[in-house]
């Protein structure tokens, strides 16, 4: 199906949000990262092979009550030491990394909990742990791998092979303040210092330790990891926060001319992923544990264990800070220590306005004076924006309101998309930069990004122009018309790192057209939040 026009859009070989202004914490831009367990799910947290020695009793992934929560399974069957329970989770790589780590957000925070200890004096001071493996794109390489502390490329205190362990237990030992370490309580460990007189007590009664000194780094002192066990009155599971501060890495860099004394300050970061290993002994459960013949059931003494009786883990989440004392100051039971207060309604909100300022940024062009906005449909939407941002920021507003503000905000984000949507009388065979000196091109060579094999669209003369068919799907995103773009044979496709690939055999990924600021009548095409044009 194919419609003329003379004036045809501009195309991306890479994408852009249509505004630079970052006015929220919005997941996953400009550094902020929120991984809540809906987060982690989303991302496909999973399993691996530890812990599966008897499938019976199997580590075991679940989410629910704000928790990603880890059934550690049976690793080890004999009476010679090691884990008994034991599970590895990993937040997984999606070709582009999990996060990116900037100079904005540069303080990684997780949260999780573990099982008590039970030991009494004398016994296994290794109990119950915690190994994280972070995997990064390493920055002068490029290569993913392990991220180590060698040469001063790393946050000091990690081990040699990027594992490091965080919850330790020192029993009967007393704090370097004056404040005396609960008995029996768990602790923290910092790789090689296992003296509990590194250790402190707050006031509010959390536990803490921290590392410093990266190898290389301009500032020594920089404080690279704080650990914190916060005060519980479970007596089933401690609650733990690990600090990871990114800026105190150094830039060890010998042969780049624009080599800072920080990496962060040259150059964002990209992590991978991260391997959680949770991690306990047979004396977590209070009782020397045994074990009959594979499939049968566990015993504790004569005591079989329910399934609520295994041991077990949880991350609450993690998350991307400013700086440690951005990170430090969450550490009350106010906000139910990092958990804050605000809603899932509240949450959706802050998601509908930042949408709305990224909008009402790259669309001010509407107006004759973008200072002074004449265009009916933008004022309508900034209308919507203002009564729902005076909701957000009212103290006085409760979940009834922000979801009825959403709702709102929804409704004028559909009205004004419809007004910068394609025109009902334009369809494209042939795609061309707004000046028509060139179109997009299919490339000659077959590419593999993530699980696709085909094409890359990228921009090219026009006598090397490809036509597709604009496929109109029937349906609406945000009140916009939707298409699939493709030939006879092939879709075009958006990969998971924004790249647009011809496949041949699949449908296509779907599409809509966002209206430019150009003589005429021109559009970008948007594929999700994300717009593709030639920056010409």
């Amino acid at each position: 199906m194919f419609m003329k026009t003379n004036r045809l859009i501009a195309l991306v070989a890479a994408w852009l949000m249509v505004s630079v202004g970052f006015a929220r914490d919005i997941h996953g831009v400009n550094g902020f990262y929120y991984w809540s367990p809906a987060q982690l799910q989303s991302a496909k947290m999973l399993t691996l092979s530890n812990g599966t020695k008897w499938a019976k009793w199997a580590s075991a992934l679940t989410y629910g009550n704000d928790y990603a929560n880890i059934q550690l399974g049976v690793n080890n069957t004999t009476n010679n030491g090691g884990y008994a329970w034991r599970t590895t989770v990993r937040v997984q790589d999606y070709g582009d990394g999990i996060m990116t780590i900037t100079k904005n957000y540069p303080v990684v925070a997780m949260k999780f909990s573990m099982p008590n200890n039970n030991l009494t004096k004398g016994q296994s001071v290794d109990d119950v742990n915690m190994f994280v493996e972070h995997w990064w794109y390493n920055p002068y390489t490029g290569v993913r791998g392990l991220q180590t502390n060698k040469t001063g490329l790393g946050l000091n205190g990690m081990a040699s092979n990027g594992r490091y362990s965080y919850v330790y237990y020192y029993p009967w030992k007393i704090c370097a303040d004056p404040t005396n370490l609960n008995v029996g309580r768990d602790s923290v460990k910092l790789g090689g210092l296992n003296a509990m007189t590194e250790h402190h007590i707050t006031a509010n009664g959390v536990l803490w330790a921290s590392r410093q000194g990266n190898t290389g780094t301009v500032a020594t002192s920089d404080t690279s990891l704080v650990f914190i066990r916060l005060p519980s009155s479970s007596n089933e599971k401690a609650e733990y926060i690990v600090l990871m501060n990114y800026y105190s890495i150094a830039d060890t860099s010998t042969t780049l001319a624009t080599a800072s004394k920080r990496i962060l300050d040259r150059q964002n970061l990209k992590l991978s992923d991260l391997y959680i290993n949770f991690m306990a002994r047979r004396d977590t459960v209070a009782y020397d544990t045994t074990f009959t013949a594979e499939g049968a059931i566990v015993k504790i003494d004569t005591m079989a264990i329910a399934q609520n009786q295994i041991p077990s883990c949880s991350i609450k989440w993690i998350k991307t800070f400013k700086s440690l004392n951005d990170a430090w100051s969450m550490m009350n039971q106010e906000n139910a220590w990092g958990d804050g207060s605000e809603s899932a309604q509240k949450s959706a909100l802050n998601y509908g306005l930042y949408y709305a300022e990224q909008l009402l940024g790259g669309y001010c062009w509407r107006n004759a004076d973008p200072n002074a906005p004449d265009d009916g449909a933008y004022l309508a939407y900034q209308k919507a924006y203002n009564d729902a941002n005076a909701v957000y920021n009212n103290v006085a507003s409760v979940d009834s309101n922000f979801a009825a503000a959403t709702q709102a905000l929804q409704r004028a984000k559909e009205t004004f998309m419809v007004a910068v949507d394609l025109d009902a009388s334009m369809l494209y065979s042939y795609l061309k930069n707004e000046t028509g000196s060139g179109s997009i091109v299919a490339g000659a060579d077959d590419v593999t990004v993530g699980t696709y094999t085909g094409k890359p669209l990228t921009f090219g003369s026009n006598d090397a122009a490809m036509a597709l068919n604009f496929t109109p799907t029937g349906n609406t995103v945000d009140g916009q018309k939707t298409y699939r773009l493709g030939t006879t044979t092939a879709g075009v496709v958006q990969c998971t790192n924004g790249k647009l690939l011809l496949v041949k055999g699949q449908q296509g990924s779907v599409f809509s057209f966002g209206q430019r600021d150009v003589e005429g009548k021109g559009y970008d095409i948007k594929c999700g939040t994300y717009y593709y044009y030639m920056d010409v």
